[in-house]
């Protein structure tokens, strides 16, 4: 069996009654570029929007806008900073880079009691950025001390996105289509839910499920401000991974100096198997770690190690399953490239 039939098998497979699969391959060590399931489809790639507005936020440093260490009492609202001084943070001690790793202490207002549960008992209501950081105070304390412990956090990414709208003047949407060169980069099928016009012919999106449950009505604000946001393709993210890998998007040195993790120790048990650098997320796929990012509605896009495959997929649909389904897939892909590299170049080793 081809490749390409095992990949169609494994995606097929993936594929509830309820929610179709999207997957694309693109492994130039193999000459493979495959597309499956709904692949033409947009769909709301959840935090996969936050390696983008990480990258915005390393280019306008690049151009010298702002720097990692600046606090975020130097660019957040005054609301925003009276809103988290009052649940008990020092904004004075936070920096930009502890936003970007998930390492301010922020605690995270998308896992909040009730938040998820809310936002489907309620799907048109239109969520603020104010209400969810009042919502995150709500939730407890600071996970610890800025820059001692990693513990993920939309909320810090809400916070990015008002930093960049203040420092650029621009719509969150705008400034990240213009510093990550979207339209550049040839991602047709990206945009900025509401914040932006889709694309003109933009095939309709790609509807997605939570618990069983039709969830393509939840108005986007419920994750939109930088946690989450955009739209997008399975090809287009993986457009995306491979340029800001090759340093199209901001310069190598930059992407390497960004990839280095920060060294803090786990917070809580709550993301095992997981840390973040000040770019992408450093997950591990069954016994191998690899970089990129991972969704709600159970998306990834992601480098695998050793082929150095881009893959990025969505099952587009949330919960443990949906998790485990796509994690699972995910590892058999690895597992088939692995395999088809090795029984085409006999006796050679695979990169680390």
């Amino acid at each position: 069996m081809t490749i390409a039939l095992r990949l169609q098998a494994a995606l097929e497979a993936a594929t509830s009654p309820l929610a179709r699969a999207a997957l694309a391959v693109d492994a130039p060590a193999l000459g493979l570029a495959w597309r499956g399931g709904t692949a033409d489809r947009p769909f709301r790639i959840a935090s996969i929007t936050k390696p983008f507005v990480a990258a915005t936020i390393h280019r306008l440093r690049e151009e010298g806008v702002l720097t990692l260490d600046d606090t975020i009492a130097r660019h957040a609202t005054a609301e925003t900073l009276l809103a988290l001084t009052r649940g008990g943070y020092d904004c004075g001690a936070i920096t930009l880079a502890q936003l970007l790793s998930h390492t301010s202490g922020l605690t995270d207002h998308s896992v909040a009691p009730g938040f998820v549960r809310a936002v489907a008992a309620d799907p048109r209501r239109r969520w603020t950025r104010a209400e969810q950081i009042a919502l995150a105070m709500r939730a407890g304390p600071p996970i610890g001390p800025p820059g001692a412990c990693y513990a993920y956090a939309d909320t810090g990414y809400i916070v990015l996105g008002e930093i960049i709208e203040r420092v650029t003047g621009l719509s969150l949407a705008q400034a990240v289509r213009r510093l990550v060169r979207l339209d550049a980069l040839g991602m047709a099928q990206t945009w900025w839910e509401t914040l932006e016009e889709p694309p003109a012919g933009a095939p309709e999106l790609q509807p997605q499920w939570h618990d069983g449950a039709s969830a393509s009505d939840w108005h986007p604000s419920f994750d939109l401000f930088g946690g989450g946001g955009l739209i997008s393709t399975v090809g287009d993210l993986n457009r995306f991974l491979a340029a800001l890998l090759a340093g199209e998007i901001l310069r190598p040195a930059t992407v390497a100096e960004a990839l280095a993790t920060p060294a803090v120790a786990p917070a809580q048990a709550t993301t095992p198997g997981r840390n973040h650098s000040l770019l992408l997320a450093t997950m591990r796929i069954g016994k191998r770690w690899c970089l990129g990012h991972t969704g709600f509605w159970g998306s990834a896009t992601v480098r695998l190690p050793g082929t150095g495959a881009t893959v990025s997929l969505s099952i587009n649909a949330s919960g443990d399953r949906a998790w485990r389904a796509m994690l699972d897939l995910l590892e058999l892909i690895d597992t088939m490239l692995v395999a088809e590299w090795c029984s085409r170049s006999a006796g050679a080793k695979l990169s680390p």
